[in-house]
């Protein structure tokens, strides 16, 4: 008997069918990629895939979509381990192998420790258009970013770290820092400085020396040989570092 035997042509995968693009990703930051719907990070112009565990994957989903912001323990712990129980070292451990998987580290952060708070994603998040997932990574408009020496300014969170360690600064100074740093280079005179940190108040030459001596201490500078903010008699104070502004673009 003669029986006829058919073969069933080849499924094309699901990620290569006829007139359907491969899904773009989500977001990028640095040299990665972020396919969050695919639980998916690539690295690099050839799309590496970054080996990266389930926990590790969420807590990265978490930190990204807060980028700039400060994530408690108790907020990660929720978005991770939902219904669960677990301790910070569990946290740690799982933290300790995703900034192993970024690279993570004082010459390139991603990651900030801010002690007794939580972790902050410093490094400036795109969301990309036409991605599969606009919402999938949660962002928030990019912080704008300001960096110098080993310095890091997050403008939009009034906060200054140096490497990983945030450094304290009284509002009034980094209210200062920001004004110089948005016009480094240039001399800002005393009546700018005080309109722009203390708008609608009178405020006398001494109130403005003792902040600027506050923010030279945070900086480790000094008025003799100034790094950073140098005192240009008669006219105002001019920041002399060199600065670079960062702003999240798209590829």
């Amino acid at each position: 008997m003669h029986t006829d035997t058919f073969i069933a042509p080849p499924r094309p995968a699901a990620a290569t069918r006829v007139g359907l693009a491969p899904a773009g990703p989500d977001c990028t930051f640095g040299r990665f990629a972020l396919h969050a719907g695919r639980k998916l990070l690539v690295c690099g112009p050839d799309e590496r895939q970054v080996a990266l565990g389930g926990r590790a994957f969420d807590l990265l989903l978490a930190l990204v979509a807060r980028a700039g912001e400060v994530v408690d323990h108790d907020d990660l712990v929720a978005a991770v381990w939902p219904s669960s129980v677990v301790e910070d070292n569990g946290l740690r451990v799982h933290m300790s192998a995703l900034r192993k998987a970024l690279g993570d580290g004082p010459a390139d952060p991603y990651i900030l420790t801010v002690p007794g708070r939580g972790y902050r994603f410093v490094k400036p998040v795109c969301a990309c258009p036409g991605a599969a997932r606009p919402s999938a990574c949660g962002l928030q408009p990019p912080a704008q970013l300001y960096l110098f020496d080993d310095f890091l300014l997050l403008r939009s969170q009034g906060e200054l770290v140096q490497g990983t360690t945030p450094v304290r600064l009284g509002r009034r100074a980094f209210a200062l820092l920001l004004a110089l740093v948005e016009r480094a280079g240039e001399v800002v005179s005393h009546a700018e400085l005080e309109r722009t940190v203390w708008p609608g108040g009178i405020v006398d030459d001494s109130c403005l020396r003792v902040h600027v001596g506050a923010l030279r201490r945070a900086l480790g500078d000094c008025a003799v040989a100034p790094r950073y903010v140098a005192n240009v008699p008669g006219r105002g104070y001019s920041f002399v570092a060199r600065v670079e502004r960062r702003v999240a673009t798209c590829p």
